[in-house]
Order: structure tokens, then C-alpha cells, then sequence
């Protein structure tokens, strides 16, 4: 006589295996993620979505039983991705890419990029195309042990939040990179927005034939309140009262600068202060960043202008 499984225990079972298969997720080796949300994740947070790249992976070797710490080696990838790169090209069929000249890569960009002075500093946005072909690889390995894996290509809630905040960020960056907003260090002159030099000349500060040789301001919006500049002739700050609406500061031509005092700024968070008095016996002060040794261009223009002013007027006749 046939005996029939019921259908509670023949599903039961059913339901019983199926429970006992392991979620794709944690069957993943690495962190996954789309190619094209990488790029868009990483350019519009000013390349902290890399960071949370390098740390999710760190994550996965410790979960592999590497001893690391995730949050240091995150902190300081620059000289630690080696060796995520190594781990990913060991277990990649077909690795495109070598771990050594990668990390090298890597490294030479950021020491090379990062001190650059605004523009060229923009290029900096890019180093996450260096980490492309480890997160290519990094896809075949998990596509391999886990088929059904999420690719991560769809972007969500948290995703949009930081792009939509990033993105501001990125806005704010490329503006004062090329100087349409003001600069977080010492310019050129010659980098100045014609609007800019526009207002300097309506408020009588900049000449119609003057040219700016430095400029810096403290301000993040516009140049309109602060500012404090040399051209070929003259040493100026000014500074904008919001009690009665006028700019104040000074003034001088450099034969008519009797001595230039400068404190230099001990730490990027301080700024370097320079006196200038006149023949009069009148100072005034101009504050200037330190930032990619901003503040040491600024002056040594402005002193060799002075001396070369003072000495043309000491051989004159008298």
C-alpha cells in the first residue's frame, strides 16, 4: 500500500530547506556597487562616498578573519588600500589591474593633487576613477559566490539626502575654485571676476589703470565687505561698517610706506598680520591667510615693491 506524504510535511520540509539557504548578502565577499552610482555618489559628496567605499571593504576583510581595523586603515587609505587591493586582485579570475602600481597611483595623486592651488585643486574630484577597476573586480568576485547578490545600482533614500547636501557643497566649491565666489586664500589679480573689479573701482579703491597683483578676503559670499589687496602701486584694506555703510581701511602708495611689520601666522587657523605705517605716522593692518602659502607670496611682492620704490626714490636728486 502507497503511503502519501502530506502536504504539510512535504512543504514544511520545503520551507525548512529553503530558510537554511544563506541571504545573498552574506554570502557577498566585498562591497558592492553599481559603477555609475559610484561616480555620481562619489563627485557629489566631494569623494566621502569613496570613504564609506574603502570602510564597508575594510569591514568585509576583518569579516574574513583579517585582523584590521577598518576605521584607521579608512582614515588613512591613502597609504592602506594596498592592501584592499591585494585581497580583491587574489581572489579575481581575471584581474585587470595590478595592486603595487594601483596603490602607487593612488598615492602619488593624492600627494600631488592636494596641494594645488584653486583651480588645478578640482582635479582631486576625480581619484575615484583610480578605485574603478578594483570595484569591477570586486563585482565578478561576489557575481561568482553570490548570483542573486543586489548589484546596489539603485540609489536611495539615504543617497539622495547626501547628494542633494553634497551637491551644494560641490556648487560652492566649483565657485570659489574659479573665484566667482570669493577665494579661502590669496589670488592673483588676474583671476579676478571683471564684476569684482568693477565694484574696487566704483568705490575708489582700485585706479582705472592699476593692476592687482594679490587679493584676499576673508569673506565667503562676496568681496564687497572685506578685502585687502596690492597692485602695482599701491597697498590697500578696506572694510565694510554695517552701522553706517561705509568702507574704511587704507590707502598708500608705497614710496609713502615708512616701514612694513609682519607677524606670520603660526598654524592654518590663524592669519598672518602685516602693519604698515606711513610717513605720516598713520597704520593700518591687512590680515592674511596662510593657506597654500598665500600669505608669503603677498608679502614678498609687497616688500620687493617697497624697497624697489624706496631705492628708485633714494638716488633721485635731491
Amino acid at each position: 500500500m502507497k503511503q502519501f506524504m502530506s502536504s504539510q510535511s512535504y512543504f514544511g520540509d520545503a520551507t525548512a530547506n529553503l530558510s537554511h539557504e544563506p541571504e545573498p548578502e552574506k554570502l557577498a565577499i566585498f562591497f558592492t556597487v553599481g559603477a555609475v552610482k559610484f561616480a555620481v555618489m562619489s563627485i557629489s559628496t566631494l569623494n566621502l562616498y569613496p570613504l564609506y567605499w574603502f570602510y564597508k571593504n575594510f569591514q568585509c576583510m576583518r569579516n574574513q578573519g583579517r585582523e584590521i581595523w577598518p576605521l584607521p586603515r579608512t582614515i588613512f587609505f591613502a597609504v592602506t588600500a594596498h592592501s584592499l587591493f591585494s585581497a580583491v586582485h587574489k581572489q579575481t579570475p581575471n584581474p585587470q589591474f595590478s595592486p603595487g602600481s594601483l596603490a602607487i597611483a593612488l598615492f602619488l595623486f593624492i600627494l600631488i593633487v592636494s596641494p594645488l592651488p584653486d583651480p588645478w585643486g578640482l582635479i582631486g574630484f576625480f581619484y575615484f576613477l583610480l578605485l574603478l577597476p578594483v570595484r569591477s573586480a570586486i563585482e565578478q568576485i561576489n557575481h561568482r559566490a553570490a548570483p542573486n547578490l543586489d548589484p546596489n545600482e539603485r540609489f536611495r533614500g539615504w543617497n539622495y539626502v547626501g547628494m542633494c547636501m553634497g551637491s551644494l557643497a560641490v556648487a560652492f566649491t566649483i565657485l570659489s575654485s574659479i573665484n566667482y565666489l570669493p577665494s579661502a586664500s590669496v589670488v592673483e589679480g588676474s583671476r579676478l571676476w571683471k564684476k569684482d573689479l568693477d565694484y574696487l573701482k566704483a568705490q575708489d579703491l582700485l585706479n582705472g589703470d592699476e593692476e592687482i597683483l594679490y587679493f584676499y578676503t576673508s569673506e565667503i559670499w562676496s568681496i564687497k565687505d572685506d578685502g585687502q589687496f596690492i597692485s602695482d602701486g599701491y597697498v590697500v584694506s578696506y572694510e565694510h561698517n554695517p552701522e553706517d555703510g561705509e568702507l574704511y581701511g587704507g590707502n598708500v602708495a608705497y614710496g609713502d610706506i615708512d616701514d612694513i611689520s609682519v607677524v606670520w601666522s603660526k598654524s592654518s587657523w590663524n592669519d598672518t598680520v602685516i602693519t604698515i605705517t606711513e610717513v605720516d605716522g598713520y597704520e593700518f593692518e591687512l590680515w592674511i591667510s596662510p593657506e597654500s602659502r598665500g600669505d608669503r607670496k603677498f608679502v614678498d611682492e609687497m616688500m620687493r615693491r617697497w624697497k624697489s620704490t624706496k631705492n628708485s626714490m633714494d638716488r633721485e636728486p635731491n
